[in-house]
């Protein structure tokens, strides 16, 4: 399991603390929010380097 799925689940979790309190509710909900868009973000970053990894592995073996 890669740490950006950890990332994601992990702020999945922690919105979904139920809590008598709306007011820690309102927390965990954002705090949740935030990790999770911080999980999706870094999952893009990886899919964006890996795809410039390959374009110049590429170019580097043709150049052999």
């Amino acid at each position: 399991i890669s740490h950006t799925l950890l990332t994601i689940n992990t702020g999945l979790v922690v919105a979904g603390v139920p809590f008598g309190r709306e007011m820690l509710e309102t927390v965990f909900l954002v705090a949740g929010g935030i990790i999770v868009l911080i999980g999706i973000l870094l999952f893009i970053n990886n899919k964006i380097n890996n795809k410039i990894n390959k374009k110049t592995s590429k170019k580097h073996q043709g150049e052999k």
